[in-house]
């Protein structure tokens, strides 16, 4: 049965743990090419859509760890809100333009998306 155990275990991760992880890495890079590459044209709409976009690739990015993996958010919070500034000091040198607001809403989606991860793990107990 031991042996069992550390077949699955992987960096001391387990199942969910394990895809929370993986789903946080797939989604913080969809997350900086999607940023860091020519934006299409989309539809003229509201005024700071672009803003709620921000707001739910970061809180998805979080709320699989938020969920699954909670010790990995003592480095993953800081981690986010790290990339969500190197993304808007990068912008500019890509043909884009950094805006401090997008870095404001990254940080709200982050904020979000750790509230909901740990209010529904703690109903769940």
């Amino acid at each position: 049965m031991r042996h069992a155990f550390k077949a699955t275990r992987w960096r001391g991760c387990v199942g969910k743990e394990r895809a929370a992880l993986i789903a946080t890495a797939l989604i913080a890079v969809l997350i900086a090419y999607l940023t860091l590459t020519d934006a299409p044209n989309g539809p003229g709409g509201l005024p700071h859509l672009d803003k709620l976009y921000h707001l739910i690739a970061f809180f998805c990015l979080v709320l699989p760890c938020a969920l699954f993996h909670q010790r990995s958010l003592i480095w993953l919070i800081p981690s986010a809100i790290s990339l969500a500034g190197l993304i808007e000091i990068i912008q500019p040198y890509v043909g884009r333009e950094g805006d401090w607001l997008d870095f404001f809403a990254d940080i709200v989606g982050v904020g979000l998306g750790f509230l909901l991860g740990h209010t529904l793990r703690r109903s769940k107990s």
